[in-house]
């Protein structure tokens, strides 16, 4: 726990030495900072998660996921700021032979960001 942001992070086995997690999250702390410049502004923030697992199969088979996912907020009086992340992805790692290992992975991932604004409280 800081002035700038707090995380949290928890790992350990799901079933010993076979599966594992890991989840980790953070998130900002900085809106007094921006406040105590500018009054106006009711929010400031960040956050983001991850997560992992992995499954051992057998011998010459594994599995992994993971994913990601934040975003990021400002608001002052007349505009809002919101941008988002997310993540994901499968792994398959298998071994074939002594010399032949087959890795295949699946992901996907998405953006969205969007800026609010209220021209009808613009005073110029």
């Amino acid at each position: 726990m800081g002035l700038i942001s707090t995380k949290l992070g928890v790992e350990g086995p799901i079933k010993k030495n076979t599966s594992s997690f890991l989840i980790s999250g953070r998130f900002s702390r900085l809106q007094w900072l921006f406040q105590a410049q500018d009054p106006s502004i009711n929010k400031f923030n960040f956050y983001d998660l991850t997560g992992k697992m992995n499954f051992k199969l057998n011998p010459t088979n594994r599995i992994f996921f993971s994913f990601y996912t934040g975003s990021d907020n400002f608001l002052v009086e007349i505009m809002e700021s919101i941008g988002r992340t997310r993540a994901g992805t499968f792994r398959w790692n298998s071994i074939l032979t002594s010399k032949l290992f087959l890795n295949t992975t699946l992901s996907t991932s998405g953006y969205d960001y969007n800026l609010y604004t209220d021209v009808s409280r613009d005073e110029r």
